[in-house]
């Protein structure tokens, strides 16, 4: 897996050298190469162990959190339990790269873009293709939605937003049905990402009921410890500020009149 993750992530780094220079369609061709690699690595797992080897994972959301929570580490020791993701792993293998948003209209999102695409710090750290395959549905979606950012024209935005959100799910669902093939920080880090945007795409169309729910679940992950402790590092503090903000005025309009 060492040969063909270090394969996936050159091409993911490519992918990404191209996003910063504005290549749009070179940079997702390189990232469907990526996915396809992926692919080719989990076909070749899967014939060698003659059966899908799709673990039975949290089906929703709501049960993923809960999951995580009751495996993650508990507020007054800090301590990770032995059934947590990856084998109890707490050393962070994807970091993230900073993207400047296209200029674009003011957003009638109540959540800000993370606009940090996914890479691996080190290739051959992780032993699965799932969070390969995960980083990569993240980048292709993020590169759908800034693209749809920059986009004047009310139907080719709309197809870009459509294009990132149905890319985010995808990531999603490699989540919900893999999860413990995460390491801990790491998974983490995409679970927020995913939600977050998904919650920008959502609050931007005024669809307030897909909101609420990722406003409530990232409710939920923002009382982790854990990604307490990874959202105050400098890279993600002042995104992890402004999303307390706006989950406490959430809670605020939410709450029954005194």
């Amino acid at each position: 897996m060492s040969v063909f993750s270090s394969v996936i992530v050159n091409l993911n780094n490519q992918a990404l050298l191209h996003l910063q220079h504005g290549q749009i369609d070179q940079t997702v061709g390189t990232l469907c190469r990526a996915l396809s690699t992926v692919q080719h690595v989990q076909d070749l797992e899967a014939s060698l162990n003659n059966e899908a080897n799709k673990p039975m994972g949290p089906q929703n959301v709501q049960s993923l959190l809960q999951s995580m929570a009751s495996t993650l580490n508990r507020p007054e020791t800090g301590a990770v339990a032995s059934t947590s993701p990856a084998n109890g792993s707490n050393t962070p293998s994807l970091i993230s790269i900073p993207f400047s948003p296209p200029p674009s209209p003011p957003s009638n999102s109540i959540l800000p873009l993370f606009s940090r695409a996914l890479t691996i710090a080190t290739p051959g750290s992780s032993g699965h293709a799932e969070p390969l395959l995960a980083m990569l549905l993240f980048n292709m979606g993020l590169t759908m939605h800034l693209e749809a950012l920059k986009r004047g024209d009310a139907d080719t935005k709309g197809e870009a937003i459509c294009g990132a959100l149905e890319l985010y799910e995808m990531a999603f669902s490699v989540v919900e049905d893999y999860w413990e093939h995460f390491q801990v920080p790491d998974l983490l880090l995409v679970v927020f990402a995913l939600l977050n945007n998904m919650g920008h795409i959502h609050s931007s169309r005024f669809d307030q009921a897909q909101t609420e729910v990722c406003l409530n679940w990232l409710n939920s992950l923002s009382g982790m410890p854990m990604f307490q402790s990874l959202m105050n590092q400098p890279s993600y503090r002042s995104h992890y500020l402004d999303l307390l903000v706006t989950l406490r005025q959430q809670n605020h309009a939410c709450s029954p009149a005194a």
